[in-house]
């Protein structure tokens, strides 16, 4: 007899999975339990681009976590891997890549806890004979030798116009010391269907190589050098993460108590920092957007930072991209719904043959839930290809935990489902979860995305009805009652 459970699991996501026949015993007579097979990946961790931080998609799907270490409030959809160098002022390290079948592709550079500066796939001038797939009207579905780019990586600060930007350069010059040691992040954001398929995450191309090193001198090496003991090190990323303690004491400092006065500011220990209705803002640093939301308003008003659009320092997210987070609670309701005006995005994930975003206001949008402020790891996540539209150019995202799902919270009745998570915040209040929202590359004129949020607190002043905004039901059965399927869905 197989086990029926975990096949079902692995056929459905395209896996192919073999099982011991539970029928098998040893030598002592005992029954064995069925060894299900794993996920066979499409790469290897070389000594430049490192294990991915996560590895997305259908693999995170089939085999319940992300390859990696699964922080920094990754997306569901994309994978992230770093590599970490040392290249000298004066030095240029050349890599030759391919376009991926994918939504979107970037390399960023890192220092001081924030981008220094950002390569995105539709400026990149491919080579001779091949094509950008990014690029309106473009095919994406030509062939591998038609889909080759090669980039150079400098240890120089980037300049600020620019025009003064060399093609096809990063520039990678850390933000803080020691200034010879380069960080890069290469991500892929919603690969398309046949490479998920495959649990290629990489969209279908290998990743990029390195094929020259020049020296600061005129030397050159080949691109294998990087990799010498003294310089490789993609095998030393380290990751940080706010303590579970540091968290419990932040609401812990002012808990609301029966002797808190009618009317003063105090964390509820349940609930905190949750609010009812739900708050939704754009992330503006772990000081003012995580720290503060446990302080009194005047308090936090001090944390305040100056008025920028430039994604926040000590979060290592993506330049293209901007954030929003929604903490909620389940005291307040089992299930939420989210609805605001739908920012419409290229259709790619059907292996779709032309790029065209005519008509897009965003390269890409998601939203993930589970992101508790001591690990940043997800829970479950949903991308825009997933989100029905609604007739009236809205969307609705449900999110609850399984048994608490609405019957009608399905995609046929024109809402997307997002499951709340089990873990809590790592503090031992298992009610709470977090939802964070991504905006990436906003087309030209698109004023109201994340990315246009400059201050704290204009959140709705900017975007409008594309803000998400929340309510709280009592159960599944309020949900159906109240609301239920759209536009006479089933």
């Amino acid at each position: 007899m197989k086990n029926f459970v975990l096949a079902a699991l692995f056929g459905a996501m395209g896996a192919t999975a073999a099982f011991a026949d539970d029928a098998v015993v040893d030598a002592n007579g005992q029954r064995m339990m069925a060894i299900p097979d794993g996920v066979a990946l499409s790469w290897k961790v070389d000594c430049f681009w490192g294990e991915p931080i996560s590895y997305g998609g259908k693999t995170f799907r089939a085999m319940g976590y992300a390859n990696g270490q699964m922080i920094n409030f990754m997306d569901i959809e994309a994978s992230y891997w770093p590599a970490r160098f040392k290249l000298a002022p004066g030095e240029k390290l050349v890599l030759a890549g391919y376009f991926p079948h994918a939504r979107y592709a970037s390399v960023n550079s890192y220092g001081g806890g924030a981008p220094t500066s950002s390569l995105v796939d539709v400026d990149i001038e491919p080579d001779a004979g091949s094509t950008n797939p990014f690029r309106q009207g473009a095919r994406r579905d030509a062939s591998d030798d038609q889909r080759r780019y090669t980039f150079t990586v400098v240890n120089e600060p980037e300049p600020g116009n620019k025009a003064d930007r060399a093609p096809n350069t990063l520039y990678a010059r850390p933000a803080a010391e020691p200034y010879d040691i380069v960080e890069l992040r290469y991500r892929t954001y919603l690969v398309d269907e046949a490479p998920q398929n495959a649990f290629d995450q990489r969209g279908g191309v290998p990743l990029p190589t390195p094929v020259k090193l020049a020296l600061a001198d005129g030397a050159e090496r080949p691109g294998a050098a990087i990799c010498a003991g003294d310089r490789a090190m993609a095998q030393k990323m380290f990751f940080r993460a706010v303590a579970p303690d540091t968290v419990s004491s932040w609401w812990q400092a002012t808990p609301c108590t029966d002797t808190t006065p009618k009317g003063a500011f105090c964390n509820d220990p349940f609930t905190a920092p949750a609010q009812n209705p739900p708050v939704t803002e754009k992330f503006f640093g772990i000081p003012y957007s995580l720290r503060g939301l446990y302080l009194p308003p005047d308090e936090r008003a001090k944390l305040k930072p100056p008025s920028s659009c430039k994604l926040a320092k000590g979060f290592e997210g993506n330049a293209d991209n901007a954030y929003m987070m929604t903490f909620l609670n389940n005291h307040f309701g089992k299930v939420v719904e989210f609805r605001g005006r739908y920012p419409r995005t290229p259709r790619t994930y059907f292996d779709n043959k032309v790029w065209d975003q005519s008509k897009a206001d965003l390269r890409y949008w998601s939203v993930m839930s589970g992101n508790e402020p001591s690990s940043t790891q997800i829970a479950a996540g949903i991308v825009d290809e997933q989100i029905p539209e609604d007739r009236d150019g809205t969307f609705s995202v449900i999110v609850s935990k399984p048994e608490d799902r609405p019957k009608s919270a399905t995609q046929a009745c024109g809402h997307a489902w997002l499951d709340w998570g089990r873990r809590g915040d790592f503090t031992g209040r298992d009610g709470q979860t977090t939802l964070v929202w991504r905006n990436t590359l906003p087309a030209n004129g698109f004023a109201q995305s994340f990315l246009a949020v400059c201050e704290p607190g204009t959140e709705k002043a900017v975007m409008g009805e594309y803000l998400p905004t929340g309510r709280y039901f009592a159960d599944a059965a309020a949900f159906d009652a109240e609301v239920g399927c759209l536009n006479g869905g089933k």
